[in-house]
């Protein structure tokens, strides 16, 4: 498993990408802009070392939204889990049984929302 890319919210999506790539020597990819939310862009940012960073913008965000809402700051992380394991054309896969946990846990991101 591996983190496959940060996300961040900025106000100034062109801004924040010229600070990484001058600062940091950042590249740049293509600008996203979405058809089924409106007003939302982003850009996918690479660094030197292999590190992805994707900088997100939106007309609705502030720097002090309410719970559950969106805003400036982190966003989000997207793990990568590794490639699928191969299909079999024999019989289809088995899994062991899962044990109940003795508790639950979770993650949230930063709007609260679980993930």
């Amino acid at each position: 498993m591996k983190i496959a890319h940060v996300a961040l919210w900025t106000a100034d999506l062109d801004a924040a990408a010229t600070f990484w790539a001058t600062h940091f020597g950042a590249e740049i990819g293509d600008l996203y802009e979405s058809r089924r939310r409106p007003g939302f862009t982003s850009r996918f940012l690479r660094l030197k070392e292999g590190a992805v960073i994707e900088l997100m913008s939106a007309p609705w965000l502030s720097g002090e939204g309410e719970q559950g809402r969106e805003r400036y700051g982190w966003a989000h992380i997207t793990l990568s889990l590794g490639p699928p394991p191969p299909l079999s054309t024999t019989s289809p896969p088995t899994c062991p049984p899962l044990a109940k946990p003795s508790h639950r846990s979770a993650a949230s991101d930063i709007q609260g929302r679980f993930v």
